[in-house]
């Protein structure tokens, strides 16, 4: 089995694996795995191999919702007869996940609600007793939300992953 290449890149809360291979012989599987420090490994999956190739081959693998921190990725081949060979290592580092939305100002003195927003969400705003006042879409920049019309008092911002307790005064 000869190795082209083998890649692992963060995408969309996702970790994309890729690799290449130039001549497979009596290959039977590759396994995907990860540590955290790059000495304990653990497999997440197997997937089955050309068997015999003298093309090149490409292969993917896409792991959903990798933990924070460190991610080290390599590939186990294993041939029909129990011979394994390892891909290179890759490091992909994971940075924590970023609130959807946060608010600028709380409690709110102006009668408008700045509101920094990370990724395209829809808001909702309720009493603290569950009513909806209502409901918006909105992109990612600093929204200005006009609360004037609304009774001093305590309020719920709710976006898809979060919500936040903000008063109106």
């Amino acid at each position: 089995m000869t190795w082209l290449s083998f890649t692992a890149h963060a995408a969309d809360n996702a970790v994309v694996l890729q690799w290449q291979t130039a001549f497979e012989q009596n290959s039977k599987d590759f396994t995907i795995q990860y540590s955290p420090d790059g000495h304990s490994w653990t497999n997440l999956a197997t997937l089955p191999a050309a068997g015999n190739s003298s093309s090149t081959r490409t292969y993917s693998y896409v792991r959903h919702d990798p933990p924070t921190g460190d991610n080290y990725y390599r590939i186990l081949q294993t041939d029909l007869d129990g011979n394994a060979h390892y891909s290179s290592i890759d490091l992909v580092k994971i940075g924590a996940k970023q609130d959807e939305f946060k608010l600028l100002q709380n409690p709110v003195t102006t009668g408008v609600l700045r509101v920094s927003i990370n990724s395209p969400t829809t808001l909702s705003l309720f009493t603290v007793d569950g009513k909806l006042l209502w409901k918006r879409h909105y992109d990612p920049g600093t929204a200005e939300i006009r609360l004037g019309s609304y009774a001093y008092g305590e309020y719920i911002l709710a976006g898809k992953t979060s919500s936040i307790r903000l008063l109106v005064q």
